[in-house]
């Protein structure tokens, strides 16, 4: 997000320490001691660059007719810690499926150009947004996703994850 948008911890009610807080899966965490997001998973430079790519190609696709409108609806364009989040609707459907359908194919063009044996990125479309990230690198024998992100945290902080209790929690099919 933007430095001066409200996160998570801003809008959070619950008292600091009673929770841990994570994002982009688990990729990072807030950091009680340092009061910062920090990094729990490390992302290949090729990927990082990677994602950073297609963050630019992404926003200079929404400054063309037409699409700046998709922006401003449901989670707008999101750069994430190894994930970049583009709505093409909301839960309202404040977009019309055909206009929609459009701009998921101009993401996906973009996807193609970047990745045209289809083998570094995956997309995965909730519907209202499309989440696209690197794939597993060499030897993984799958994607980066929430199970990864809370080993990876469990490994880093060690938050007792097998003696409980636990609240994992999401907003999308992704996260199961």
């Amino acid at each position: 997000g933007r430095p001066s948008a409200e996160g998570l911890m801003e809008l959070c009610v619950a008292p600091r320490g009673e929770f841990t807080y994570t994002g982009s899966k688990g990729r990072e965490y807030f950091d009680l001691i340092t009061q910062r997001v920090l990094e729990s998973a490390d992302l290949p430079q090729e990927q990082r660059e990677l994602v950073d790519e297609l963050h630019r190609r992404i926003l200079a696709l929404c400054s063309k007719p037409g699409n700046m409108k998709f922006l401003g609806i449901g989670s707008g364009l999101q750069k994430k810690f190894g994930e970049v989040t583009m709505a093409r609707n909301d839960p309202a459907c404040s977009v019309s499926e055909p206009e929609s359908r459009r701009f998921m194919a101009a993401v996906r063009r973009v996807k193609e150009e970047l990745d045209p044996d289809g083998t570094m990125l995956d997309l995965h479309d909730t519907g209202t947004d499309m989440e696209l990230f690197p794939r597993a690198v060499s030897g993984a024998s799958q994607s980066f996703d929430k199970g990864s992100g809370v080993l990876g945290l469990e490994e880093k902080l060690k938050l007792g994850i097998s003696i409980g209790p636990n609240i994992v929690c999401g907003d999308t099919s992704s996260d199961l």
